[in-house]
């Protein structure tokens, strides 16, 4: 609107222009002129920023399911269930389970890593005790 708005301002000041007799007149119109046509040029400059920034806009959606919320039965004062109590002690036995395996592995890694220095080790010194003290015999 703003545009539309100076252009024809600049038709309004063209018609004055035209119609203009004396030299101060037209000096006076034409620098009026010259700075809505400098205004128009900053518009329409504008407008084409603005042009070139949305044509290079993206928006980029990311859709996921939502998870099934866990329905809980509501909780009474009494004490559980005798199944729950099972459910919940079998539970805990294999998270132990997968702990106590989770740390065999990790000693049987590490005890490999001990085993071969060791082996080395007793290695040399069985060739160590083989080897006759003292100066050869003649």
């Amino acid at each position: 609107s703003r545009l539309r708005n100076l252009e024809r301002t600049e038709l309004q000041y063209l018609t004055l222009l035209g119609q203009a007799k004396t030299v101060t007149d037209i000096l006076t119109m034409s620098d009026r002129l010259d700075a809505v046509r400098l205004q128009i040029e900053q518009v329409q400059g504008r407008l084409k920023v603005l042009d070139h920034l949305t044509s290079l806009a993206s928006i980029d959606v990311a859709l996921a399911p939502i998870g099934a919320a866990k329905v809980q039965a509501p909780k009474e004062g009494g004490p559980k269930g005798f199944s729950q109590a099972f459910a919940d002690s079998w539970e805990w036995s294999l998270e132990t389970a997968r702990y106590v395996g989770v740390g065999v592995a990790s000693v049987a890694a590490v005890a490999i890593w001990l085993a071969i220095p060791l082996a080395l080790l007793a290695v040399a010194a069985r060739f160590a005790g083989r080897r006759p003290h003292g100066p050869p015999a003649a």
